[in-house]
């Protein structure tokens, strides 16, 4: 069930879609989810791949 929700998370973040933020926003959202992502990823890693 976590791999599930984990990869639900991560399509949501890369397919999120604000139309009322202005490009600026979108690209500092776009870096931080990037971010958050590979935050995942490496719990992820961590949790199942040891």
């Amino acid at each position: 069930m976590k791999i599930i929700y984990f990869l639900h998370k991560i399509h949501q973040s890369l397919f999120a879609k604000n139309h009322d933020l202005k490009s600026m926003d979108l690209a500092i959202q776009r870096v931080t989810q990037k971010q958050q992502i590979q935050n995942q990823l490496i719990l992820f890693k961590t949790d199942y791949l040891e």
